[in-house]
């Protein structure tokens, strides 16, 4: 047997390109200073950081393994400064005071500063689909984000090959009424608009209306996902429409759930710059880590792929902390 007769895998030509690519990420960037990855020197960037997009359970129709309470201990002890709960069927605004209680008596009862528990609403159609009313709800009882629909987005529906969902323009073209009102809501309660699950051209055209109406804080959710994917040059256009860009663990780097982007998330970075992103974990999922790891590893990975200590700090603590809080 000779060696030409022996296929090599590892020398495929697209293999080749594409392992060289990922070893040019990982190495070319990687920090000098190795002591910046050690526990000590990760805790102490966590701390007073912001984790934007959490999956917590209860939630029905999805796996979640950790739910309100357990992430938002976990958090304190961590040192977060909040917890942004994302959830697709029970609006997280309602569960978000009862955990905030929970997290203020052990905190207290530990001599640790308990994170912020924030939630808001998903008007998918557990929520009654774009209903004015639960805004108005979420609104009232301290929610802050509206994302728009998710799990039953037309668009979401299209890309995993089904009917039907919920449209967000009408045949016209147009945002529809009752988003209208909803728009209405967020401005006048200071509350973020989320782009969730909706296609590019739908983004392009809530965020112009959005911004037209007067509504301050638009965020776009996970734009380098799967369901819902832009090029970053597009992501850039969006932002310089007024959005800001979400940027997560989950979505963005190789997991159980997506293939991820890294190059794609790099030039990102280049094209908008850390104060126009806010970064989250979007862990909690069957196949993925806790938050609270998910955090960590998220920190560990920006590191390794050049983005310093101050970005991390831009990115999770000054960019969401101006969305949440001003």
């Amino acid at each position: 047997m000779t060696d030409d007769k022996i296929y090599e895998p590892s020398l495929d030509e697209k293999r080749l390109h594409d392992t060289r690519e990922e070893f040019s990420l990982l190495f070319n960037n990687s920090p000098k200073d190795k002591l910046i990855f050690k526990e000590e020197s990760i805790s102490r960037l966590l701390e007073g950081l912001i984790d934007f997009h959490i999956h917590a359970g209860p939630e029905s129709g999805s796996n979640r393994v950790y739910d309100d309470d357990e992430i938002a201990l976990e958090a304190t002890k961590q040192g977060l400064k909040a917890v942004v709960y994302k959830t697709h069927t029970i609006p997280s605004f309602v569960r978000a005071p009862l955990v905030q209680k929970c997290v203020n008596r052990w905190a207290e009862e530990n001599d640790k500063s308990p994170v912020d528990v924030v939630g808001g609403v998903v008007p998918n159609y557990a929520a009654g689909g774009l209903n004015p009313t639960i805004v108005e709800v979420c609104a009232d009882l301290g929610g802050k984000l509206v994302w728009m629909p998710s799990i039953n987005a037309s668009h979401y529906y299209k890309v995993m090959g089904r009917s039907g969902g919920i449209d967000v323009l009408g045949k016209d073209g147009e945002v529809v009424p009752e988003l209208l009102l909803i728009f209405e809501i967020i401005r006048d309660n200071n509350l973020i608009l989320v782009l969730s699950h909706q296609s590019v051209y739908e983004r392009f055209v809530l965020i112009k209306k959005a911004s037209d109406m007067g509504v301050k804080k638009i965020l776009l959710s996970h734009p380098l996902g799967s369901v819902n994917r832009a090029d970053p040059e597009q992501i850039a256009q969006m932002v310089e429409m007024g959005a800001y860009a979400e940027v997560t663990y989950n979505t963005s780097f190789p997991n159980l759930y997506q293939k991820g982007d890294i190059p794609g998330t790099l030039k990102l970075f280049d094209l908008i710059g850390f104060d126009k992103i806010v970064g989250g974990s979007e862990c909690s999922q069957l196949g993925t880590t806790s938050p609270a790891v998910g955090m960590e590893l998220f920190l560990r990975t920006l590191l390794l792929l050049g983005v310093s200590k101050d970005d991390i700090k831009t990115m999770l603590r000054k960019t969401p902390g101006k969305l949440l809080y001003e």
